[in-house]
């Protein structure tokens, strides 16, 4: 049974698909059921009334325009560059800015931008935003190399504190705490 099926349209319910790049990486999905699964959400020329947003890998603005324009998408997603930079999408929009800054070391490392990002959301959430002067006010700022170089050395004793969690076969949980040396 599938989700259409189970659920009458009239409720209005949405039906989202959502992919992630992984799938198509080693360890994903197979050659077989990639190509299966992109056959099946092609979906843009046949369902007229579907709206498609794509999210991952978008870091400049006339990329971002591009996909738009083109067709290819109706909307944009931001995630992880928006932990370093919460009102990037907003500067974007009036102008102010045409990327997202290169704030993190190594962008195909999966593990590492994760762990950034999870700690720039801990980070967001150490005092209230009215206590700001800017959104961004103790979020850690990787495009300065002093910064960045910090970041990797505090993030090596992490990932070797949570290997070693693992290996006791206890539950990882919480962000990593780090203290910023560039305010």
């Amino acid at each position: 049974l599938s989700f259409r099926e189970a659920i009458d349209s009239s409720a209005g319910f949405l039906v989202g698909i959502k992919i992630n790049s992984v799938e198509f990486q080693d360890r994903g999905l197979g050659l077989e059921d990639a190509k299966s699964m992109c056959g099946i959400v092609e979906i843009r020329p046949v369902f007229k009334e579907t709206v498609v947003y794509l999210t991952g890998g978008f870091r400049t603005a006339p990329a971002m325009v591009n996909a738009v324009l083109e067709g290819t998408t109706d909307g944009i997603g931001l995630g992880r560059p928006t932990t370093a930079e919460p009102d990037l999408p907003a500067k974007i929009l009036r102008g102010e800015c045409l990327s997202a800054p290169n704030a993190i070391p190594n962008q195909d490392d999966y593990m590492l931008t994760s762990t950034v990002s999870n700690m720039q959301m801990g980070q967001m959430g150490k005092r209230p935003f009215a206590e700001s002067k800017s959104v961004c006010d103790g979020i850690a700022d990787l495009s300065h190399p002093e910064e960045a170089e910090n970041f990797k050395k505090a993030s090596e004793v992490y990932f070797k504190q949570m290997k070693e969690t693992a290996e006791r076969n206890e539950a990882i949980h919480g962000v990593m705490e780090y203290k910023n040396i560039v305010t």
